[in-house]
């Protein structure tokens, strides 16, 4: 049996950091742990400040942080 991990779509504006084997998304209404094992990837949708621990734990268990991004350009 092989055990899957949960997509994490992060839609607001907040930090990530980690705590113990655990990362933790905080902005000012919430903060909610995510245990490592359960992670398989991370899609991020907002403005978002994050530790080099947290992309170093994600990195050691294989798991995909991706940031979605919209660059507006006026001239």
């Amino acid at each position: 049996m092989i055990k899957m991990g949960e997509t994490y779509y992060i839609l607001q504006s907040g930090s990530l950091s980690k705590v113990n084997e655990s990362v933790v998304f905080q902005n000012q209404n919430e903060k909610s742990f995510l245990p490592i094992e359960n992670i398989d990837e991370i899609l991020v949708f907002g403005n978002l400040t994050i530790t080099t621990p947290v992309l170093q734990l994600l990195s050691k268990k294989y798991s995909s942080f991706f940031v979605f991004a919209l660059w507006l350009v006026y001239f």
